[in-house]
């Protein structure tokens, strides 16, 4: 694999910079460069970013900030995600110190897509005022694929009557909460079937359609018949069924929420699929003595061990829970008519208000169950599915695979390398790649470490 680097020194002058935002457009248009995956990395002299100024705010000046941006957006580069330090230099002045990002790497479409697990780092300065920076391609780590529904098979004209067939002849014996949770759980390999037959290799598929209905088209053109139109219809409809699958699944796992399918801009969503993955990797983290650990067992080790501490230690701190005292410090604002609310009892309509209320992509849980799914196949589960919930108002208890939730790990900063510079949050998110810091997937954490201390509480993002 040919690649195309280029180093980057930058001068300290508006007539210097404006010579190499000029150079980069030029090596943008040739041919040997614009073929190949490109990545530009040294001193810009330039920050792009307000932010990337340790006094600076978010007012872009024309004359650097912008000129720089234009640059970038016109020749298509865009941040190497990147660990190490934020700020790569300094003006060395004790009164006023000002850090700023002037070193940069830079990278185009087809370096992220040959190199998704590619990432840049910035060490200390040394001996120098300006951070070192250097480029590691990274490694896939094979993890087992993990459940999630893909939307575009819900349009496929097999789904709704093999899902309500399985449905209707699968008998679960024991409570409501039990027999919907293992049925969803047995449900998941006739998905699995569906996709298989129709839409196994998304990509090679549509490719594969797109010839055929080609060739199609040509023999319709040289020799017209009534056969010919037939077979060049049904290889115009395969062709846009696998296309459209395949814009939808992309759109699904872009998470691109500005942009409707339809476009057809596959190329647009593949990019963000990409950029997601290559900057949710957890490529390594730091310990609590600043120890670098690159091994995935001690990764893992590593992540039990601190949310062990954070979750799964009972506090030793007693408290009254007297209700007069506490009415001394919280005072109970709930009026007649909100009170009368909080004790109606919830209805099937409610029940189903809320789940049509879900986000498209989003689950009530992590089992891969997106709302989407959940209202294209209420008709056939929607019954079983409110019993299920309304069984909860009854006793007041819940099955422990109900009470499940992850937790995501998400970057408070730029390069986040130890576990409390990443934001916990619960979520049921499916898609949760794009927040979340991954390891080949995404190592998340249970709530259950007061009894496991085990990596299998450090659940993939995708939930099986």
């Amino acid at each position: 694999m040919e690649v195309s680097v280029s180093y980057i020194y930058g001068v300290n002058s508006k007539s210097g910079r404006q010579q190499l935002w000029e150079e980069m457009r030029v090596l943008a248009a040739d041919h040997v460069v614009a073929t190949k995956p490109w990545a530009l990395l040294g001193d810009f002299n330039q920050i792009l970013n307000p932010q990337e100024k340790s006094n600076g705010g978010t007012r872009i000046s024309r004359g650097g900030i912008q000129d720089f941006r234009d640059c970038v957006s016109f020749v298509g580069l865009f941040d190497l995600s990147i660990r190490g330090n934020m700020f790569t230099w300094w003006n060395n002045q004790e009164e006023t110190p000002i850090a700023k990002k002037l070193d940069r790497i830079l990278i185009n479409d087809k370096w992220l897509l040959q190199f998704p697990f590619s990432y840049g780092h910035f060490g200390e300065p040394d001996f120098s005022d300006h951070s070192p920076a250097c480029i590691a391609i990274g490694d896939r780590v094979a993890l087992k694929k993990q459940f999630m529904i893909s939307h575009f098979l819900l349009e496929h004209s097999d789904f709704i009557p093999r899902v309500k067939k399985f449905w209707e002849e699968t008998i679960i014996q024991g409570t409501v909460m039990f027999s919907l949770s293992k049925k969803l759980k047995l449900l998941k390999p006739v998905i699995k079937d569906i996709n298989r037959r129709h839409f196994s290799g998304p990509g090679n598929r549509v490719k594969e359609a797109h010839s055929s209905l080609l060739e199609c088209q040509q023999n319709l053109l040289s020799n017209p018949s009534i056969a010919m139109a037939a077979r060049e219809k049904h290889a115009h409809k395969t062709w846009l069924e696998l296309a459209l699958a395949e814009e939808k699944f992309l759109h699904q796992r872009s998470r691109v929420q500005s942009v409707e399918c339809g476009d057809c801009n596959t190329a647009y969503f593949h990019r963000k699929v990409a950029s997601r993955r290559a900057g949710n990797q957890i490529h390594y983290l730091l310990d609590n003595t600043d120890q670098r650990l690159d091994d995935l067992e001690e990764v893992k080790a590593h992540c039990v061990d601190y949310f062990s501490d954070l979750f799964g230690v009972a506090s030793t701190t007693l408290t009254d829970s007297d209700k007069a005292k506490i009415s001394l410090f919280i005072k109970y604002r709930c009026s007649d008519s909100i009170k009368k609310e909080l004790m109606s009892v919830v209805t099937q309509e409610d029940v189903k208000n809320e789940v049509f209320a879900l986000s498209t992509n989003k689950t009530p849980g992590p089992d891969g169950y997106t709302g989407e799914f959940l209202r294209k196949t209420w008709d056939i589960i929607g019954e079983d599915f409110t019993r299920a919930v309304l069984e909860f108002f009854e006793p007041g208890q819940t099955l422990k695979q109900w009470n499940c939730t992850v937790i995501s790990l998400i970057p408070k900063r730029i390069g986040a390398d130890k576990l409390d510079l990443l934001r916990n949050m619960e979520t049921s998110d499916t898609n949760r790649g794009a927040d979340v810091y991954s390891w080949g997937q995404a190592p998340n954490a249970s709530h259950a470490f007061s009894t496991k201390q085990t990596w299998d509480l450090l659940r993939p993002s995708q939930p099986d």
